[in-house]
């Protein structure tokens, strides 16, 4: 286990919560002080705090499908996985990591999820994996204790389902992650990449986001655009548009407004990607 790595908590069938590996260390004695001495294997020695904790409530069903497991498993011991399927798990519950802005991040993700509630789900193949992100009563939610991050693949399948159906839409691995959603118009693809809110911080992790994944993705996308579930500022917009990155926010039910770049900015964009 090193710095940085992706610790799940699990129990009561579902995982409650999720971190990060932050200073690890190996103190037998404060271990003993801490744990009572395992009758088998003795004093515990590996000691390691967790940084960016979040309470989540996601049955195993879903992280035994990422990590490509039977979906009746049960976590009945620590279990370490490999890189890659680390990243299947933070991809399927649609995390960000480092999260930016731990519970409020989580409110407005659940917010975003409740609203969306009444809109159309897109019912195309591709997005099958999005499907864990509808409000459900097997989601049970405690105010101010526990809380299921669904609010932006919810906005991603909503926004999907208002698309043409000629459109291919889906997503794809790529070296620096897995994008929210890549479009296929026929003339042209498109990178989409989705947010819980339209507050400057946010705005800013779209477009980093589309800036690392649009040279990993083949084809070359011609178009980008950073989705919201409201409209950002104007300075935001405008900030966007700087990189030739559409904005793109929903507008009511099943209904989405789309601001795009100048020809322009987009060219140079894909230059860039180029």
């Amino acid at each position: 286990m090193h710095e940085g790595d992706v610790v799940l908590f699990t129990g009561q069938n579902e995982v409650w919560a999720i971190g990060v590996v932050g200073y690890r260390f190996e103190n037998a004695s404060l271990a003993a002080a801490m744990w009572t001495t395992h009758p088998d294997k003795g004093t515990y020695r590996h000691i390691y705090a967790v940084t960016q904790f979040e309470r989540l409530s996601v049955p195993y069903a879903v992280v035994n499908r990422a990590l490509g497991l039977k979906e009746t498993n049960h976590f009945q011991s620590m279990a370490v996985y490999d890189a890659e399927r680390a990243q299947a798990v933070i991809d399927v519950l649609h995390l960000d990591l480092p999260a930016p802005h731990g519970k409020d991040y989580a409110a407005k993700d659940l917010a975003l999820a409740l609203a969306l509630e009444g809109d159309k789900k897109s019912t195309s193949p591709f997005l099958a994996i999005e499907q864990v992100y509808t409000t459900s009563t097997s989601y049970q939610v405690s105010p101010g204790e526990r809380v299921v991050l669904r609010g932006e693949g919810t906005l991603v399948q909503a926004y999907a389902a208002t698309l043409p159906g000629n459109v291919a839409v889906g997503r794809q691995p790529t070296p620096a992650g897995m994008p929210d959603l890549c479009l296929d118009f026929g003339s042209h693809t498109e990178l989409i990449e989705a947010k819980s809110s339209a507050d400057r911080t946010y705005v800013r992790q779209a477009l980093a986001q589309l800036l690392h994944y649009g040279p990993e993705l083949e084809p070359t996308p011609a178009i980008a655009g950073a989705l919201f579930p409201e409209r950002p500022t104007q300075p935001d917009i405008a900030y966007l548009h700087r990189y030739g990155i559409d904005c793109i926010y929903r507008a009511g039910t099943d209904r989405y407004v789309r601001l795009p770049a100048s020809k322009k900015a987009r060219a140079r964009l894909v230059d860039l990607w180029s």
